[in-house]
């Protein structure tokens, strides 16, 4: 379950009500109380949760090669198991990297690839700064092409920099509120799926003076759901990724 509630005290109340008030306190209020539920909600979607906790399993257990998911041991059946590339240390995200998780997640299934790729800022920064850069000779895992990329406007503006990346026609987008640094996520959006188990609904303004001789009203929003998938094998994670 997924609550958050919000209490305003009655003299804090009184202080914003009428011609003297500052701001509406309960809406403002309101509004910080759905902001947190959302942080929340973000956070354990790319967590490591697996079966046996009371919130969701997140993303980082479906892409695990361990751990129970579903009811499913993933150390015992390999279909069941998420890709991963993984380092000792931080390094570039690379063509290679890319490369190898799209093909991991096309094995099993209908041979269907990814179709959204997630990270952090950090790491589309470096990935754009990377790409942009003169390379005169590379290793396998380096920079391939040399892809700086301006843009004449008019004789006294170039537009630089890149607004967008793809990955083998698969949109890269960054998540500015992704709680983990260092990652990749490759999805495919035909196997995950967020079931509603309880449409988050609200209690309304409760006065708690009455029936629990509290001086402050309360409202509480709360909703069940839970994160699913029928191929954990579609999914995949890149970690150790360096952050500009």
């Amino acid at each position: 379950m997924y609550h958050t509630t919000v209490k305003i005290h009655n003299v804090d109340l009184k202080q914003n009500a009428g011609k003297s008030r500052i701001i509406d306190l309960a809406s403002q209020r309101l509004r910080s109380a759905t902001k947190q539920l959302q942080r929340n909600l973000i956070s354990d979607f790319y967590a490591a949760t697996f079966d046996g906790d009371n919130k969701m399993i997140g993303l980082q257990a479906i892409c695990a090669g361990s751990g129970t998911v579903g009811t499913i041991d993933k150390a015992t059946y390999a279909w069941w198991q998420g890709a991963r590339n993984t380092a000792t240390t931080d390094r570039d995200l690379t063509w290679d990297i890319l490369n190898d998780l799209y093909h991991k997640t096309k094995k099993y299934g209908n041979g269907d690839a990814a179709n959204l790729i997630v990270t952090s800022d950090g790491v589309i920064a470096g990935y754009e700064n990377n790409l942009t850069k003169v390379v005169v000779t590379g290793t396998s895992g380096g920079r391939y092409e040399n892809t700086l990329t301006t843009r004449t406007i008019n004789d006294k503006v170039i537009d630089a920099g890149v607004t967008g990346f793809k990955f083998k026609g698969i949109d890269i987008v960054s998540d500015p509120m992704m709680p983990l640094a260092g990652k990749l996520f490759f999805l495919n959006l035909n196997y995950i799926y967020w079931r509603t188990l309880q449409a988050f609904q609200s209690t309304g303004w409760q006065d708690l003076k009455t029936s629990q001789n509290k001086d402050w009203v309360q409202l509480t929003i709360n909703g069940y759901g839970a994160l699913t998938t029928s191929a954990c094998s579609k999914f995949g994670v890149a970690s150790e990724l360096k952050e500009e």
